[in-house]
């Protein structure tokens, strides 16, 4: 579908061939920009203003999504540059890496053993029997997808992984033991990611009414562990309570052009000290 950056805008449902860089800059929110929203507005306006670099882990974490998702452990992916050994340490070094990241066309730029790493990762997800199932149970790969939020907000997403009837976030962690990922997953808000892409990929058609997301997390180093966990309806419920009021208070600043920082921030506070620190 060959639609300008406006027409994708207004046309809701599945933009395959759209680049992740041209995605970002769609003016919808997103499960990310929500999560700026509700640790305050003028986070999210600042992350908007000025983007900031990709770090080193989130560069490997996209090589690893291009890879495990897309390539599979036998195999690089277009959107991935392996670079060749270079000493950094001396000049002739960072001028021959300099040199490769320029000529990558745009891709990600990974090391040899940064490679060998995220292959290991892909070959335990292969290995997997639950990581197979949930990957074959959801053949379509990072599509954009725009839905019509509460209120007739225009959303996006771009969900790893989607079937009729599954969803698959794909996770690399330190830990994918259930506890220790459980903690994670409450940390960083997973389930307010899982509830914002069901209830959207749900409203546009494009996942069924039954579908059920999981995450599919591995393990950055030996052994490279795999483990799926799908997200019941109590952790759905309390994603929600926490994606819509943000979505409300998107809607709310977007209108009146002003991004405030935290709640209360015109006034004095008394300071929240957590219970432990309270414990004499």
């Amino acid at each position: 579908m060959n639609l300008t950056p406006e027409e994708q805008i207004r046309s809701v449902g599945v933009h395959q061939d759209v680049p992740f860089s041209e995605y970002l800059e769609w003016d919808a929110p997103s499960s990310h920009d929500l999560a700026l929203i509700r640790k305050s507005p003028a986070h999210y306006a600042e992350a908007k203003l000025n983007p900031v670099e990709p770090t080193a882990a989130m560069r490997l974490g996209s090589a690893c999504h291009a890879i495990v998702l897309e390539g599979g452990p036998s195999m690089t992916h277009h959107s991935v540059a392996v670079s060749p050994k270079f000493d950094r340490r001396t000049k002739i070094g960072k001028a021959g890496y300099a040199a490769f990241q320029a000529e990558s066309g745009g891709r990600t730029v990974i090391t040899e053993a940064e490679y060998e790493s995220i292959r290991s990762m892909a070959q335990a997800v292969t290995a997997s029997a639950a990581g197979s199932f949930v990957l074959a149970g959801a053949p379509n790969r990072e599509h954009s997808c725009l839905w019509e939020g509460p209120g007739g907000v225009i959303c996006r997403g771009r969900p790893d992984a989607y079937g009729p009837n599954l969803v698959v976030d794909l996770k690399t962690c330190a830990d994918a033991s259930p506890g220790e990922f459980g903690r994670t997953a409450a940390r960083y808000g997973y389930h307010t990611q899982a509830a914002w892409y069901l209830d959207g990929l749900q409203s546009a058609g494009i996942v069924g009414p039954n579908a059920v997301f999981c995450f599919l997390a591995v393990e950055k180093t030996p052994p490279f562990g795999v483990a799926v966990y799908a997200m019941t309806e109590d952790h759905l419920e309390a994603g929600r309570k926490l994606y819509q009021p943000a979505l409300a208070t998107y809607v709310e600043y977007r209108e009146s052009g002003q991004w405030p920082s935290y709640e209360g921030s015109s006034t004095v506070q008394h300071l929240e000290l957590p219970k432990w620190a309270l414990a004499i």
